[in-house]
């Protein structure tokens, strides 16, 4: 399968999740912190930092640098402190537009762009599906009727 599949199944199941999730689900804890509603609009702000981040480098040519672990954490820390404040309603709005957005936009490059993400380490941002992945397990148990 390749990665325009991969993306496509995993958004697939996430907008599943995305139908059938209830508001009390939305705001049920799922583990060190998360509920299911910050861990999916965590996978809306990557996605669409990861469309910010393409489109700039389209435009420039110059491809941001990729952060470190530190940073990362530090990332994840404030959005999902920042997403817990997303409603229900507007976030799984935005989860399934940024979703669609990226995944149409990775579609569309060209093999040689492709090529020179993956070379420079930057795969995953074409590869929605990865990061995706990490967190559905723990989703669909969570949301599971």
């Amino acid at each position: 399968m390749n990665f325009i599949e991969e993306n496509n199944s995993t958004r697939k199941k996430i907008n599943d999740i995305l139908k059938r999730i209830t508001n009390d689900e939305w705001q049920t804890e799922i583990g060190g912190g998360w509920t299911a509603g910050t861990m999916l609009c965590h996978i809306a702000f990557w996605d669409k930092m990861t469309i910010n981040r393409l489109l700039a480098w389209k435009q420039g040519g110059n491809l941001a640098t990729v952060p470190e672990k530190e940073t990362i954490d530090a990332v994840n820390d404030s959005v999902r402190s920042m997403c817990s404040f997303i409603a229900f309603e507007k976030g799984v709005f935005l989860v399934s537009k940024y979703m669609e957005e990226i995944d149409t936009f990775v579609s569309q490059l060209e093999a040689s762009q492709i090529k020179e993400l993956e070379d420079s380490g930057r795969g995953r941002w074409f590869q929605r599906n990865l990061h995706r992945q990490l967190h559905l397990e723990l989703l669909e148990r969570s949301t599971a009727r």
